[in-house]
């Protein structure tokens, strides 16, 4: 959870926090990504040519 304070801005909950206060542990990269729906990435294949052989 991202919170905001009148005197530090944005910053992660304690549990999602290194300790830095700058960087997430993975438990916040993990609550980052479930934030983001993933109806926004199709389901397509990638184009031909795409990618290794």
């Amino acid at each position: 959870m991202i919170r905001r304070s009148s005197m530090l801005g944005l910053f992660a909950a304690a549990a999602l926090d290194t300790g830095d206060h700058l960087h997430l542990n993975p438990s916040g990269y993990r609550a980052m990504a479930d934030a983001v729906p993933t109806r926004l990435f199709p389901q397509a294949p990638p184009p031909r040519g795409f990618g290794y052989r």
